[in-house]
């Protein structure tokens, strides 16, 4: 134990001792404190220099490595993209989403065709009817020389003014002329023949006569051709002179009597035609 505390003594004086050459020895502590101070500016500059190129190393890497060019797509383009996927996705989910109609088969059912009953025809001849014309006139009874005259269009007849005189004309009643002093009173008719002619138009089927009313005045009337060439010649009660005669040559007009309202008219029987149908017979 003593040797313990004899050496514990002498180094705490021993400690004591180098404390206090450090203290009086001023000049020696500021060299060391100036050599710490050159050391720690070195070590600094050393770390900058470290880090300068640590950074140029860094810049150097980000210039050599190359950069991919992305292209860049239109806002138009994208927006109609998108757009586009949009409506996919809507059908495919309205696909998936709507329900399947079940399908309906109707049957068919096959009708059988119902004929219409034959018609059991019966045939009349249609009649066509238009107006007739008719105009009292006048004749000379010494030699038979109309008293009229025909219009341009020779459908209808003018009277002569003078009834009682007119131009000398030939007579075997008398040696001379006669030249009129008295007259009778005959028809001029216009018609159409109702056995062969189509309308009330056809030309074909035109009949045009003067009649004289009294027999003995008939045949003189019938040799007197002052009005126009005769191209037939009839005697009945009365004698019939036709100026136009109809194509088949019968001359037939025939006057509607009934008490309707075509009384009086002009017929002609066209073809034969079913009064149920309506359907014309076939010639």
């Amino acid at each position: 134990m003593k040797k313990r505390i004899v050496a514990m003594i002498l180094l705490m004086i021993f400690m004591v001792t180098g404390c206090g050459t450090v203290e009086k020895n001023p000049e020696a502590k500021g060299t060391e404190k100036k050599e710490e101070i050159m050391m720690a500016d070195e070590r600094t500059e050393k770390k900058a220099e470290g880090n300068r190129e640590e950074i140029v190393t860094e810049e150097e890497t980000t210039e050599e490595t190359p950069t991919e060019t992305v292209p860049v797509e239109p806002a138009q383009e994208t927006e109609k993209k998108t757009e586009a996927q949009k409506t996919t996705k809507k059908t495919e989910t309205k696909k998936t989403t709507e329900p399947v109609a079940p399908v309906v088969t109707t049957p068919v059912v096959t009708v059988p065709e119902t004929k219409a009953p034959e018609c059991q025809h019966q045939w009349e001849k249609e009649k066509i009817y238009y107006d007739v014309f008719k105009k009292m006139t006048f004749g000379c009874n010494g030699c038979g020389l109309a008293l009229f005259k025909w219009s341009e269009d020779k459908c209808s007849v003018e009277h002569i003014e003078n009834l009682y005189f007119h131009e000398p004309c030939p007579t075997d009643r008398f040696p001379e002329p006669c030249s009129g002093g008295g007259y009778h009173s005959e028809a001029v008719i216009i018609g159409h023949c109702g056995l062969c002619s189509s309308s009330a138009d056809d030309p074909e089927g035109r009949v045009a006569y003067r009649q004289c009313m009294w027999t003995e005045n008939g045949k003189r009337c019938s040799k007197n051709e002052v009005t126009g060439i005769y191209e037939k010649v009839e005697f009945d009660q009365n004698y019939f002179m036709y100026f136009d005669s109809c194509k088949c040559g019968k001359n037939a007009i025939i006057v509607n009597g009934n008490d309707d309202e075509n009384s009086g008219r002009g017929i002609i029987f066209g073809k034969e035609k079913c009064t149920i149908c309506g359907v014309y017979k076939n010639n």
